[in-house]
């Protein structure tokens, strides 16, 4: 999903690996839709002081990676006390071309913000470390990010990308984080998070948005005071030369738990449950101001009226969108109906929105 590569690698790969196939067939597949259940867990009623606490949820976001013939879903599950070798966070394989099922693929100790794929070494992004897990001997190499001590919990890694043989990682204050194919840091870049005056903003969401730019989003972890004016919005980063250009926000905020993508000229954001879109030739071009769309999320089912909540990563293609979202119901009565995770879909040929339960 997050997978750029130079015209010239694509050219080698090209020559020795059969054409990637699509993930449109799993996406409107009813196993997306099962998969997509994943992401709420109803906890159990919990009793405190004589009170009944009810209607309390597990949410969790989803982080996808492909190749060229598997389609690989991560999400965090609960400890399971009769298999406790599981681990707490299933990463799992569908062949696109026949999504059928998913396959249990790989089961982590740690819980994951993100994975990559890249040949037979699957990335797992950590808060605090990065796991290089090599799928042919299932050996694990980590490599420490950032050290919990004197940092904010916010003020940790959130995402990554694959450029040009290179990880990048969003590390918080830090900057980015450039990472080789052994897992060794190799370069931080520092991208003026940490003002003079005390105010600090946070690298959170990124996304490859050619060869060679790339887009970070970027929020605040202080607030702004008499004395400092935070910066949030994105920085376009130079991944050759390193030279760097800010956008600020116009429409709200960038949320640290902004997730995005491209598609037809377009950089799409799940913005914190919202889904908007841009020009990316504006921002190549340095345009000062951005101009954001957005994406009506409400739609009507059995006669009710409920609205969707992107969770994590999505799939935009030829500008269908493809999301696991939370179902709430919008509160017309005294008593909401429970919340669900489903499958949403909208499709660029029609205004009403497709959704499947």
């Amino acid at each position: 999903m997050k997978f750029k590569i130079s015209w010239m690698a694509f050219l080698l790969l090209f020559s020795t690996q059969s054409e990637a196939v699509s993930p449109r067939a799993f996406l409107e597949s009813p196993l997306f839709d099962q998969m997509c259940e994943k992401i709420i867990l109803r906890k159990e009623r919990v009793e405190v002081i004589g009170s009944v606490w009810k209607d309390i949820y597990l949410l969790r976001d989803p982080s996808f990676t492909e190749d060229s013939e598997f389609l690989y879903m991560g999400v965090k599950t609960p400890p399971q006390k009769n298999f406790p070798e599981k681990g707490i966070y299933t990463v799992y394989r569908v062949n696109k071309a026949n999504p059928s099922f998913a396959e249990d693929f790989v089961n982590l100790k740690t819980p994951a913000l993100d994975i990559l794929i890249q040949g037979d070494i699957l990335w797992a992004l950590h808060e605090r470390t990065l796991s290089r897990i090599n799928l042919n001997d299932k050996s694990v190499q980590e490599t420490v990010l950032s050290s919990a001590a004197g940092r904010h919990f916010l003020d940790r890694a959130y995402d990554m990308v694959l450029q040009n043989n290179s990880l990048f990682i969003t590390n918080g204050t830090d900057g980015l984080l450039q990472v080789d194919q052994d897992g060794k840091i190799v370069n931080v870049l520092d991208l003026g998070l940490n003002q003079k005056d005390g105010h600090r903003s946070l690298a959170t969401s990124l996304v490859a948005v050619s060869d060679h730019d790339l887009l970070i989003g970027v929020t605040n972890l202080s607030l702004p005071t008499a004395k400092s004016s935070g910066f949030n919005g994105l920085i376009k980063l130079n991944a050759y030369s390193f030279v760097s250009n800010r956008f600020p926000y116009q429409s709200g905020i960038i949320s640290g738990q902004s997730k995005m993508t491209v598609d037809g000229g377009k950089l799409w954001i799940n913005n914190a449950g919202t889904l908007q879109f841009m020009s990316i030739a504006s921002l190549l071009n340095n345009t000062p101001r951005l101009q954001n769309g957005w994406i009506d999320l409400t739609f009507f089912a059995d006669g009710k009226k409920y609205a969707a909540e992107p969770r994590g990563e999505f799939f935009v293609l030829d500008g269908d969108i493809f999301t696991c979202s939370i179902r709430s119901r919008i509160r017309i009565q005294h008593r909401d109906e429970p919340k669900k995770g489903i499958a949403y879909r909208i499709s660029k040929t029609s205004s009403n929105d497709k959704q499947r339960q």
